[in-house]
């Protein structure tokens, strides 16, 4: 008669990528829409302005030039200053949307 041994338990492979950092949005602090802003002619006029650069290709160079701000918070909160002092858009957030 033989004794058997009993089996070692299946081991399972997992595969895991790089966990997400988290970002904590705070109320006053909402996610920024690059693509969106890059659209909206104030966006464009206030890049080129800032830049110094050709409106005639702002949409080729403008993505670059916004990521070489050391703050993305930094960009949006002096366009949003630049917007309002422009007075140009008065029904108009910094966003585009309809106040």
């Amino acid at each position: 008669m033989s004794v058997s041994t009993p089996k070692p338990p299946t081991q399972i492979a997992v595969v895991q990528g790089i966990a997400p950092k988290p970002i904590e949005l705070t109320p006053d602090r909402q996610r920024i829409d690059w693509a969106h802003l890059f659209g909206l002619p104030p966006f464009q006029m206030y890049a080129v302005e800032r830049a110094g650069k050709s409106p005639a290709d702002v949409m080729a160079w403008m993505p670059d030039w916004a990521r070489s701000h050391e703050s993305e918070q930094a960009l949006f909160d002096d366009y949003c200053q630049w917007h309002a002092a422009k007075g140009y858009w008065p029904g108009e957030d910094q966003m585009g949307r309809t106040i």
